[in-house]
């Protein structure tokens, strides 16, 4: 009986760059729970100026929970207990899924799932390569493109021949919304929705540009419980929701449940480099929103595909061919009697 975290920092086989970083590496944590000879898998993607999880924090915290979930019946109530109090969001979801997915090998279960269809997300590179990327995300049919933007390098969103869902993604890197409606006026009929384009919960900030504009805004970085849902204007807003983000499987679940009642598009996203063990569970979480009729406006979980080579981890599992987290969980009573 055992619980062992691991950190995955390997070397992505792109870079990718946005607004105030470039990524080169992994940076994503794995847990492993080993429990009455079966074997559970999850990960989570630590971003602290997001979520406030701290690295020096996690072994001690995820073997705290580990122990409380043995303590309450290993069980998917458990967890729903759990969910309601999750201190650093990343590290519990890589122990929630590793919990769900140990709860599906104890159960035999395996699932097949197809990969939603796609987002082309370019990153910000030089133009040669974006209008590569573009012209390539086109010839492959992708019907959403995503593209990440800096103040100082808009030209490449005159380029594109568009007829397509097109979406800046800023990065909160316009300092005010008078300097993003300037910047982006010009553009304003090539772009359908601009993701995060000033301060983090700049909320006034980001309805000027919507209106100035008219195009929705995506809320990311400034959406990560599920109480924001309640800041936020389906007219207006888009969510973006992100498993990792949000706590887990499950507190995703519940998001998308109480942002579809109140009528919002979503986006299912996910972490820069993140590997299959996560992504699977938003191939997850995507089937059983379609299922509870979620209106998701395009998911992003292909990203990796690309940066990490068909999903590389130290497990090698691949989403749509290997076990899910636990195929049945939506369907399962108990859990439906116990978890809100």
């Amino acid at each position: 009986m055992s619980v062992k975290l691991y950190w995955q920092r390997d070397k992505l086989m792109q870079t990718f760059s946005h607004a105030h970083t470039t990524h080169s590496h992994q940076s994503s944590v794995l847990v492993e729970i080993q429990l009455l000879g079966y074997r559970g898998l999850g990960e989570g993607c630590p971003r602290e100026f997001i979520d406030n999880n701290k690295p020096d924090k996690a072994q001690e915290y995820v073997q705290s929970l580990f122990e409380q979930w043995i303590n309450l019946g290993s069980n998917i109530c458990a967890l729903s207990k759990m969910r309601k109090k999750t201190v650093y969001p990343a590290f519990y979801c890589a122990f929630e899924l590793a919990a769900l997915n140990w709860l599906a090998a104890q159960k035999g279960e395996t699932g097949q799932a197809k990969m939603p269809v796609m987002t082309g997300v370019i990153p910000i590179t030089s133009h040669v390569k974006q209008r590569w990327l573009y012209r390539t995300y086109r010839m492959l049919g992708v019907p959403h493109i995503k593209l990440k933007v800096k103040q100082d390098q808009l030209g490449i969103v005159e380029q594109l021949n568009h007829g397509i869902n097109l979406r800046l993604d800023a990065n909160n890197g316009f300092e005010t919304s008078e300097a993003c409606i300037q910047a982006l006026e010009k553009y304003k009929d090539k772009i359908g929705y601009i993701e995060e384009p000033v301060p983090v919960r700049d909320f006034e900030g980001m309805n000027a540009v919507a209106l100035a504009l008219n195009s929705k805004i995506i809320v990311d970085e400034s959406f990560t419980t599920i109480a924001d849902i309640k800041k936020f204007d389906p007219n207006i807003h888009v969510l973006n929701v992100r498993i990792s983000k949000l706590g887990g499987l499950l507190n995703a679940l519940e998001v998308v449940k109480q942002a579809s009642l109140r009528g919002f598009e979503m986006i299912l996203g996910c972490h820069v480099g993140e590997s299959n063990v996560l992504t699977r569970a938003g191939i997850q979480l995507w089937h059983a929103g379609e299922t509870m009729g979620v209106n998701w406006l395009s998911n992003e979980l292909g990203l990796n595909a690309w940066l990490c080579g068909d999903w590389k981890s130290p497990y090698k599992l691949t989403p749509w061919r290997k076990e899910l987290m636990c195929p049945s969980l939506f369907d399962n009573q108990a859990y439906q009697n116990c978890q809100f």
